[in-house]
């Protein structure tokens, strides 16, 4: 398997992907479509970061990539807590004390 980049993006080191991963990373917070757009910032971002190790006219593009994961894991891990925090009272607990 040769090493030459196959496409303009591949050539780029994954630049769409990293501004397709950032931007739903910014979409992740707006109510409605962030719990689909988590997943593919995410997934997007990773995509991303490893196109740019492997090409390197790619690094410039890292920061991207990496807003977006960010982005996307902080709003899973919001949404994960809001979707506990519903549940907890379905499963019998109540009385919840973070700080006691």
């Amino acid at each position: 398997m040769s090493n030459t980049p196959t496409s303009v993006d591949q050539a780029a080191g994954g630049a769409t992907l990293a501004l397709v991963s950032l931007l739903f990373g910014i979409g992740c917070f707006v109510p409605g479509i962030g719990v689909i757009a988590a997943p593919i910032a995410v997934i997007t971002g990773i995509v991303a970061l490893r196109r740019s190790k492997r090409y390197p006219a790619g690094q410039a593009n890292r920061g991207l990539a990496i807003a977006g994961i960010i982005l996307g894991c902080v709003s899973l891990a919001l949404y994960l807590l809001v979707v506990l925090i519903f549940l907890l009272p379905s499963f019998g607990i109540h009385d919840i004390r973070i700080l006691s």
